[in-house]
């Protein structure tokens, strides 16, 4: 599989609240999965977070993304962001 690029999505979670989200390709730790600040169905609200993306997988027309821990090399990247 090639390297990823930098995307814009929305990521819908289990409780089929969706996020704003962008993986991130050109920060000091490789691919990052940045996920703006959301409120959960139940009504918490959690601030933007950032997790490494370990190993992009490609299962036909899908893309998998095998996330670790979040992301720590300096401060977290911005949930907010301009195009590149």
């Amino acid at each position: 599989m090639t390297a990823p690029w930098p995307v814009d999505l929305v990521l819908r979670f289990a409780d089929d609240v969706a996020a704003d989200a962008r993986l991130r390709v050109d920060g000091p730790v490789g691919v990052v999965l940045v996920v703006a600040a959301y409120t959960t169905a139940a009504g918490t609200s959690l601030d933007g977070r950032s997790w490494t993306v370990r190993e992009p997988r490609r299962e036909g027309d899908e893309v998998e993304l095998i996330v670790a821990g979040p992301a720590r090399s300096g401060p977290e990247p911005t949930a907010r962001w301009k195009d590149a």
